[in-house]
């Protein structure tokens, strides 16, 4: 994924998982900002529902990097198409988008 925008929370840098691997291994230094909106730049040979060029919301899991740098690596299942209603190109994370009602449509929208 580019990264478009990022939000990161004060207590996201309190949480063991923002410093850890899924196994419970120390992932130092971790890299914050797990709510963001980017851009699909590479993907998978078996991914079907997103195309490269796709911009996306995205909410990564936390025992992984987050989106406070330049490209971020996630999972197919944390990616939400942006939803129409905002123009191309528009710098929003998802929860700002929440506010307004649009990550719900974000998946049913291409």
């Amino acid at each position: 994924m580019q990264v478009r925008a990022t939000g990161i929370t004060p207590t996201e840098l309190t949480w063991d998982e923002s410093y850890q691997n899924a196994d419970g291994t120390p992932r130092i230094p971790g890299i914050p900002g797990h709510e963001f909106s980017g851009l699909v730049e590479r993907m998978a040979a078996d991914v079907t529902d997103f195309r490269i060029g796709d911009e996306v919301f995205v909410l990564a899991d936390f025992p992984r990097n987050g989106a406070a740098a330049e490209f971020a690596a996630v999972r197919m299942i944390n990616l939400a198409l942006k939803t129409r209603s905002i123009p191309p190109n528009t710098t929003t994370t998802p929860s700002r988008t929440a506010l307004n009602g649009d990550v719900a449509t974000a998946a049913t929208q291409r």
